[in-house]
């Protein structure tokens, strides 16, 4: 999907809110989608109990995840281009008073959510709150590899000091950008020293992540939070 760009999990998880079970990633496959620079595809498989209904029913569907997509491509677009001054650019500060604080107050609001299906729309909700990530920001060196999805994260010393990281970040899939949010709602705007001391980890646990993040997108997580460790420990040094 190019017109507009789609990555594959957002194309999956578009098509399954409208009731089509299709499979995305890399399908036992990686060496060949490495060779051809593919991160990962969406595909449709029809077996002998398809029917004509069925292909019809995924075309629709695919249609109303394009024009969806085609409105929030624009207002992302919107995001970027009105970022060109810098200096007035907007940084996620801290939501709570330490790593542990905001932690508690996200468990205790996904507890409160109950079901798999609203905690997954929570995080959707968070992606759509990103504050905008500059293009000037989007280089080969904020980029987040062992992502299935295009994932660049941009962190900075914020000017008040006492080593506090503040931190900006994008991907090209929806669920992604979610859990971005997830991180910097954690991390975005703490102390370097608290940041390291955390243990993610067993937050990711405590939330049942694993419930609704698939192992290739938890191996992407762990890539962003290396990076985010690694900046607060560039800070400290």
């Amino acid at each position: 999907m190019e017109e507009p760009a789609i990555s594959s999990l957002d194309l999956g998880l578009g098509l399954d809110a409208e009731g089509v079970a299709v499979r995305t990633g890399h399908h036992c496959c990686q060496p060949v989608m490495d060779r051809f620079g593919i991160g990962s595809t969406t595909r449709i498989s029809l077996a002998m109990y398809n029917t004509r209904a069925d292909v019809d029913a995924a075309v629709a569907a695919l249609r109303k995840v394009v024009e969806r997509a085609k409105g929030e491509g624009a207002k992302r677009r919107d995001g970027e281009t009105a970022m060109r001054d810098l200096a007035s650019l907007k940084w996620p500060a801290a939501v709570a008073e330490s790593p542990e604080a905001s932690a508690d107050e996200l468990a205790e609001l996904f507890d409160a959510l109950g079901d798999r299906d609203a905690r997954n729309l929570y995080i959707l909700e968070l992606g759509e709150k990103l504050l905008p990530m500059p293009l000037e920001f989007k280089t080969e060196e904020t980029r987040v590899h062992g992502c299935m999805s295009v994932v660049h994260l941009y962190g900075r010393r914020a000017p008040a000091g006492e080593d506090r990281l503040e931190f900006l970040a994008d991907s090209d899939a929806h669920i992604v950008r979610g859990l971005i949010g997830v991180l910097q709602r954690l991390f975005s705007g703490q102390r370097a020293a608290e940041i390291l001391a955390f243990d993610v980890e067993a937050f990711f646990g405590r939330i049942g992540l694993e419930q609704f993040i698939t192992v290739q997108r938890r191996n992407g997580l762990a890539g962003m939070v290396k990076r985010i460790r690694g900046l607060a420990n560039e800070m400290l040094a």
